[in-house]
């Protein structure tokens, strides 16, 4: 079997090993972590000599590098993978791969997508390909994207993303309804709706989340494809305010306001006298841009002089807050 002989002669795809000592002197070793958005991928049936494309997201939620092989193996060539071969992907990043599945006959097909990584926990994967070939004309759906991530907000933020879904296939797709399993989401389409052969749908999704936390669902696309219910993933990690008074003052209080009191120049003994930007170099926050913030970066030392001036310097965690305060907006809170 190909799966044992991969077994044996796999390639020993070295952890990434960050050169530096934790605070036991041990070395620190990053992971990768490899998650997979299909585990399986059924293409139903698909008029003969048509291709229908479906997208899998190889993710890497690990910090180290993810590397590893990847082949397809079938009897005859009705499936195809945009990658076969070595891969490689960085901590917290994804690799696409299209697959797609062309029939040439009036009958079953299947084939499997064998993954063999470096992944401690799951060296050798399966994806299970399966499909039909008919001469009948067939609704398909293929998505913008297999994933909804609307990234970091606060309660009583929003954002919009947009999904676009097509019909690939040779008959009509009636859409019946969408389904999601997350409370704060809403769109603006309604239904039933009906796509010809090649026509799009472009839905916007709005998350409006009213709690704290990693939200995570499914977002399920029910049609008359033989493939329905098609689904997308939510995500959204949903955090609390950094508040001036009781998270950042502090900070300036106990740090800062030696220097940076009521001598002139830039005075951090309250809000407005941050804001008022009364340094040398002009304003030193950019609400909602913390990175590039003269602030930060000073209290970083990516600009000039590490600040505070002599010492000791702002524990990273520190930092983050004042950071993510200005990403916030630069609230008075």
């Amino acid at each position: 079997m190909l799966i044992q002989a991969l077994k044996r002669y796999r390639l020993l795809f070295p952890l990434l090993v960050l050169m530096a000592c934790s605070d036991m002197g041990d070395p620190l070793i990053l992971l990768p972590d490899l998650t997979l958005s299909h585990t399986a991928l059924d293409f139903g049936a698909v008029t003969l000599q048509e291709t229908q494309s479906r997208e899998l997201q190889i993710i890497n939620r690990g910090e180290g590098e993810l590397s590893g092989i990847i082949s397809l193996t079938q009897t005859g060539n009705a499936f195809s993978s945009s990658l076969e071969g070595s891969f490689e992907i960085a901590g917290d990043d994804t690799l696409l791969v299209s697959i797609g599945f062309t029939p040439g006959a009036s009958e079953s097909y299947t084939a499997e997508l064998i993954l063999t990584t470096n992944d401690p926990g799951n060296e050798d994967l399966l994806i299970d390909l399966s499909g039909e070939g008919t001469t009948l004309p067939v609704p398909a759906v293929t998505v913008s994207q297999n994933s909804l991530d609307f990234g970091s907000l606060m309660v009583g933020e929003s954002n919009e993303l947009p999904l676009s879904i097509q019909n690939i296939g040779t008959a009509d797709l009636v859409i019946e309804a969408i389904t999601f399993d997350l409370s704060d989401l809403s769109h603006d389409a309604s239904f039933p709706m009906t796509l010809s052969p090649g026509s799009t749908l472009t839905i916007n999704f709005e998350y409006a989340p009213t709690a704290v936390g990693n939200h995570s669902g499914s977002l399920m696309i029910i049609s008359n494809a033989a493939s329905s219910p098609d689904a997308v993933v939510l995500a959204a990690q949903v955090v609390s305010p950094i508040s001036y008074t009781a998270d950042v003052q502090p900070i300036w209080s106990n740090s800062c306001s030696g220097c940076h009191g009521t001598s002139g120049g830039l005075t951090l003994t309250s809000y407005n006298s941050l804001m008022a930007g009364n340094s040398n170099n002009g304003p030193v926050v950019i609400p909602g841009d913390g990175a590039n913030s003269l602030l930060v970066r000073k209290l970083k030392g990516t600009a000039g002089a590490l600040m505070p001036a002599g010492g000791p310097a702002l524990s990273p965690s520190l930092i983050n807050t004042i950071e993510t305060w200005i990403d916030q907006g630069a609230q008075n809170n």
